[in-house]
């Protein structure tokens, strides 16, 4: 999966449940996979915990993309592959 497309993935989950709320999700394809972290508390760096948490969570040199809010209007998107 590109970044792209889990990008407009996570556009049209944002279109339906709002951006307020939203909370890193990563995707991990071979394995179609997602999982979302939750109990995130407010006052931490999102992105540096949102990359540590994704890059606990493949199997082996599995590939995974991660998406995370980065203020009240954006969302950034980080994809993992093969080691790098």
């Amino acid at each position: 999966m590109t970044v792209q497309q889990f990008a407009a993935i996570t556009f049209r989950i944002i279109a339906k449940d709002g951006f307020e709320d939203y909370i890193p999700t990563a995707l991990f394809p071979e394995r179609n996979h997602i999982e979302a972290l939750e109990g995130k508390p407010a006052d931490v760096d999102v992105e540096g915990v949102s990359r540590k948490w994704a890059q606990d969570r493949p199997q082996g040199t599995e590939e995974y993309l991660v998406a995370f809010k980065i203020d009240q209007t954006h969302f950034k998107v980080v994809r993992h592959f093969s080691g790098a």
